[in-house]
């Protein structure tokens, strides 16, 4: 568990804002979103823009791609 975020192991092909126990936004709950190593990057790049009304911090975007290519890759080992 986490207080900052939902814990992210095993994210990848799961629905954004389905896991149990954390109060995920409407917007992302609704998202539709599956995540995919694309879906995340484009996520981590803007988060806004890929789920409007999300509440994910802002800034998150100021990563360059190499930073979001190593968050991706390492989340595709957490399985």
């Amino acid at each position: 568990p986490s207080a900052v975020g939902p814990n992210l192991y095993g994210v990848f092909e799961r629905r954004a804002g389905s896991t149990l126990g954390y109060n995920y936004s409407q917007a992302l709950r609704q998202s539709g979103i599956v995540w995919t190593g694309p879906a995340l990057r484009r996520f981590i790049e803007n988060p806004t823009a890929t789920a409007p009304g999300t509440t994910m911090p802002p800034g998150v975007g100021a990563m360059t791609p190499a930073d979001r290519d190593a968050i991706v890759s390492y989340l595709a080992q957490l399985r």
